[in-house]
């Protein structure tokens, strides 16, 4: 069965370590509070979140989107990073971080235009400039420079579509 939303993927990730929201909040370092909303379908996980579910081996790409491999590595369980109750370290990942940065320079630059966004939108936009990012700038240096020039043509966007409201329906037909 495919997880629609992010928050079946995200319980779909607790599931895949057979363990309750409290267990599983205090093995990956998020609060129980914050795992709560995220897998009623209340809030999306932040940057912060995001890198945590990373660090465990799980794609922030699938997360968001549904899209590709749900295990960073597809060749080891993701249950195998759990031993005892310690999270294992994983070796430092800059991917996960390039989609964190992406999705919270998106949520500020919708915020700072008083524009609207929501979480489905996010994780798709998300994933969608990601994988430009990526596709572009193959080097993690670029990557940061990359992401502020993607929010100035994100504003540029938004202030477009705000000037002409109905331009965005007719290019959809």
């Amino acid at each position: 069965m495919k997880s629609r939303t992010i928050a079946d993927r995200l319980k779909a990730i607790r599931a895949s370590w057979e363990l309750a929201q409290p267990d599983f909040a205090k093995r990956a370092d998020i609060p129980l509070g914050t795992l709560k909303k995220i897998e009623a379908g209340l809030n999306i996980p932040g940057g912060d979140t995001l890198l945590r579910y990373a660090a465990a081996g799980f794609s922030p790409s699938w997360v968001l989107t549904g899209q590709g491999p749900m295990c960073i590595d597809q060749g080891s369980e993701a249950g195998a990073l759990v031993a005892g109750d310690e999270l294992l370290p994983s070796p430092p990942i800059t991917a996960p971080e390039l989609l964190a940065l992406v999705t919270d320079a998106i949520q500020r630059t919708y915020k700072d235009a008083s524009a609207s966004l929501s979480a489905l939108d996010l994780g798709r936009l998300s994933a969608e400039k990601y994988n430009e990012i990526i596709q572009e700038i193959p080097e993690p240096e670029g990557w940061p420079v990359a992401v502020k020039m993607m929010a100035v043509q994100l504003r540029k966007d938004i202030a477009s579509t705000a000037a002409n409201p109905g331009a965005r329906k007719r290019e959809a037909s």
